[in-house]
């Protein structure tokens, strides 16, 4: 991955609570960890409007507000906003890979605002094997930043994702630009040693 959320904080949060400053090939990160969590910089994404109807329908949304393509940090995501409740969607895998595949993307996600402080995401990635993802923190940056300019939502906007395949994520986003961040807690759920 040229960029991405989990890794980075997971990262920084197993080195230690510090200041850590991550290279990739698609962007220069800080990132800060404390015992608890960690949250890191992320480059401004561009926007590009795209034709929502092709997503929609891969989807099964029946109502959308536009769908854009968010390029930032190496990475793209096609991001479609909806008022209508997300978590009983049913897509359909091959459309949503071949949508994603016409727009040049890595994710199609659809986005619901629940109120001006929370969102409701689903993100799927069968082009990359990953039917569903439970947590996508190179989007969520995009994500809260699209929300904020097109729905007005506030600057600090808490993401849920993950539910509908049993691992509840929640990634907290400060969306500004020029400042952008996104982070969370971080749970151990293994421990291992190399040897070398």
């Amino acid at each position: 991955l040229s960029f991405a959320g989990h890794p980075s904080l997971g990262t920084a949060w197993a080195l230690g609570p510090k200041r850590w400053t991550q290279r990739t090939s698609g962007a220069t990160v800080v990132v800060e960890a404390d015992e608890h969590g960690a949250v890191m910089s992320q480059p401004d994404p561009v926007f590009t409007e795209t034709d929502p109807v092709p997503a929609a329908k891969a989807l099964g949304l029946n109502e959308h507000e536009g769908a854009w393509v968010a390029r930032a940090g190496g990475n793209s995501h096609l991001l479609v906003l909806t008022d209508q409740p997300i978590h009983r969607l049913e897509p359909n895998l091959p459309a949503v890979q071949r949508v994603a595949e016409l727009a040049m993307t890595f994710t199609v996600a659809v986005v619901e605002r629940r109120h001006d402080h929370t969102l409701h995401v689903r993100v799927f990635v069968p082009g990359g094997g990953i039917p569903e993802d439970p947590g996508t923190g190179s989007a969520a940056g995009p994500i809260g930043l699209l929300a904020s300019e097109h729905w007005g939502t506030d600057v600090d906007v808490t993401v849920l994702q993950g539910a509908e395949v049993g691992r509840p994520c929640v990634i907290q986003v400060h969306a500004e630009r020029g400042a952008l961040t996104v982070g969370g807690r971080v749970a151990q759920c293994a421990k291992g040693h190399f040897l070398l």
